[in-house]
């Protein structure tokens, strides 16, 4: 049964003013999509997960759907009219070559595929985002993880340093 109050944000941050779902808000969808990866990947570093339970795959999977989210505003990429990019966020991300470097790295480690292995962005989307023939009932996503989570932390940690994000609400 579930029950009312399955919010994604306390009470008090989820007024309406603090709403991710407001059209001109994109740092505040950045930024969660930023806390959320952030977060989950230092609670699967904990002693607790050191084992599989149904709270680790849980962790996983929410590390795994906010990866995805933000390598998608990251990359830029195929959009629809209303999807945010880094540039929505960021408006002068692109006059900083040091960050164009590392954001063609994500896109050539993200959509890479060896003749062995799909890339990190197929597997994400056939592992665990759609429910595919390829699919069952675990698969360890350590290694694509490991392909692309250097170039997400960098581009994540020059962004803070050196770029003034654009107000939006």
């Amino acid at each position: 049964m579930i029950r009312k109050g399955f919010n994604t944000m306390d009470e008090k941050q989820n007024g309406p003013e603090n709403r991710a779902a407001q059209p001109n808000n994109v740092k505040n969808v950045f930024d969660y999509e930023c806390m959320m990866y952030r977060e989950m990947s230092r609670l699967l570093n904990c002693d607790i997960f050191k084992n599989p339970s149904p709270l680790k795959n849980a962790i996983v999977e929410s590390l795994l759907l906010h990866t995805r989210i933000l390598v998608n505003i990251l990359l830029s990429g195929e959009k629809s009219d209303d999807d945010i990019t880094l540039e929505m966020v960021y408006p002068n991300i692109s006059s900083h070559d040091k960050t164009k470097n590392d954001i063609d790295g994500l896109k050539e480690a993200y959509n890479y595929e060896s003749p062995t292995e799909p890339s990190p962005r197929k597997t994400l989307n056939k592992m665990f985002a759609h429910p595919t023939t390829h699919r069952s009932d675990h698969y360890d996503y350590t290694s694509i993880l490991v392909k692309i989570t250097p170039s997400i932390n960098s581009i994540l940690e020059k962004i803070r340093k050196y770029d003034t994000p654009q107000s939006n609400g």
